[in-house]
């Protein structure tokens, strides 16, 4: 284990080729950048752009401007998508916590801020800290980090808990701890119970406090009498609701939720500096909202996390197991089709 140390050395605007050319050949495990006014992780020198540093698993660039420079460097009038992260595809831990990052930023660290191509993969990331940032929506992390297992998103402006589930979950039955304190989706109705049984039975820590076996059987049934309560859902004598699980996708979002999310990709457009052209978005949100009346009938995603709890608990009782989530889930989706037709 090596570790290579420059805390509050004042680095920045980008990482010197000396501090490069120390993680290289030391073949350093660990880095610290921490505090160093670091602005973009553009490899400035094209020496490196071939170079591997497959060594490293845990690095640190906490506390320094990353939101300020995330656009990609040009070199021979050519566009070059490469970065620390980049060269770096073996880490196991990255903090990227105190640096004032949006949603948008984000992804222009990891590549294109602008599109879903030459975005960066970190194919064994284990742990991924974003805290005491200015996310308000958590990002799709399943194409950028599909080996997750804690994530700390602490500090933060996330106030959907839909849109929050709909991120997390890709990673049922992978995550092992997740922490949103701070965040005003801690505010939401249910939150824990929904959290815990959107992101199944591997997640032993939520805001830093263990689920008990307990909790969970709590939960399920907290989000069960909430259905049930709300749709009339009749139940055998087992408890067990009988209805068909509607896979969550965007075509599943009631009027409602669409309505919370075109204002908050309003508010984000604002934010990013696109004024006058992009105040239009709101107009959508007028629209939805004379026809959200028409319809209560679409079930939310807290509704569908409800109904899949009973699913899972019937299998259960049939003598299904817990590995056999993604199994059950793509058996009730084909269903659900076919019923559909």
């Amino acid at each position: 284990m090596v570790r290579v140390s420059y805390i509050n050395s004042s680095l920045g605007p980008a990482v010197p080729t000396s501090v490069l050319a120390e993680l290289v050949q030391k073949k350093a495990t660990h880095a610290s950048l921490h505090a160093n006014n670091i602005k973009t992780l553009e490899l400035v020198a094209p020496q490196y752009h071939n170079k591997s540093l497959e060594h490293l698993l845990n690095l640190d660039l906490s506390s320094n401007c990353l939101h300020d420079g995330y656009a990609l460097p040009h070199f021979g009038g050519t566009k070059r998508a490469v970065s620390l992260l980049g060269i770096s595809t073996n880490l196991r831990k990255l903090n990227l916590s105190s640096n004032s990052l949006t949603e948008r930023s984000f992804l222009g660290l990891l590549g294109n801020s602008n599109s879903s191509t030459n975005i960066v993969c970190l194919p064994r990331l284990q742990t991924l800290d974003i805290s005491n940032n200015s996310f308000s929506r958590l990002p799709e992390l399943l194409a950028i980090c599909p080996s997750l297992r804690h994530v700390v998103a602490t500090n933060n402006k996330i106030k959907s808990l839909t849109s929050l589930l709909q991120a997390l979950h890709n990673f049922r039955g992978k995550l092992e701890s997740v922490h949103f304190a701070n965040n005003p989706v801690c505010s939401k109705e249910l939150y824990r119970e929904k959290m815990i049984f959107v992101l199944g039975s591997t997640l032993a820590r939520l805001d830093c406090d263990e689920i008990s076996a307990n909790e969970r059987e709590s939960a399920r049934l907290k989000l069960e009498r909430g259905l049930s309560n709300r749709t009339g859902g009749r139940t055998d004598s087992d408890g067990i609701l009988r209805q068909e699980y509607t896979p969550p996708t965007s075509q599943n979002y009631s009027r409602q939720q669409q309505i919370d999310d075109d204002q908050v990709e309003c508010d984000q457009s604002i934010e990013w500096g696109h004024e006058e052209n992009d105040l239009q978005k709101a107009e959508p949100r007028q629209c939805l909202q004379k026809d959200a009346a028409a319809d209560k009938k679409v079930k939310t995603l807290e509704e569908q996390v409800a109904l899949l709890s009973a699913i899972l608990v019937e299998k259960q009782d049939r003598g299904g197991s817990c590995g056999d989530d993604a199994g059950s889930s793509s058996s009730v989706e084909k269903r659900h089709s076919s019923s559909a037709r």
